[in-house]
C-alpha cells in the first residue's frame, strides 16, 4: 500500500494519500464499486489504473483524437509523479530484500523496470 511508504509510521489508509488517489480515479471517470475489497492505494490497483490509462491513450490515439490522448497522457504523468514514482522503487527493493523466493525477486525487478520504462515513455511524448 502506498500509504505505508509515504506515512512516517507506515500507516495504512493515510487519508491524504487515499483522497489524492481517488481524485485521480474520478478524473479518469472511474469509481470503485461498493463491494471493492482492496484499498485504492494497493499496488495492484494503482498499476491497473495505469494500464487503464494506457489503454485509453491508445484508443484516443487510434481515433486520432489527439487532444483527448494528450489529456490522458498528462493524467498518467501526473499520477506517476505524485504516486508511483515516490514508492515503487522502495517497494520493489523491499520485496527483493525480504523474500528468499526467486519468483518474487524477478517479479519485483520486472515491476520496477516496467513502471520506470512507462515513466520514460511519458517523458518522451
Amino acid at each position: 500500500f502506498e500509504s505505508c511508504y509515504k506515512h512516517r509510521e507506515g500507516l495504512v489508509m493515510d487519508v491524504q494519500t487515499i483522497d489524492s488517489i481517488l481524485s485521480f480515479y474520478k478524473r479518469a471517470g472511474l469509481n470503485l464499486p461498493e463491494d471493492f475489497d482492496l484499498l485504492p492505494d494497493h499496488i495492484a490497483v494503482e498499476l491497473e489504473f495505469m494500464a487503464y490509462l494506457a489503454k485509453q491513450e491508445y484508443v484516443f490515439g487510434e481515433k486520432r483524437d489527439l487532444a483527448e490522448a494528450k489529456g490522458i497522457i498528462a493524467l498518467e504523468a501526473d499520477f506517476f509523479n505524485m504516486h508511483l514514482k515516490s514508492w515503487i522503487s522502495e517497494f520493489c527493493k523491499k520485496i527483493k530484500a525480504e523474500s528468499n523466493q526467486i519468483f518474487y525477486h524477478r517479479l519485483a525487478l520486472i515491476t520496477e523496470t516496467f513502471v520506470l520504462a512507462d515513466k520514460d515513455h511519458l517523458v518522451s511524448i
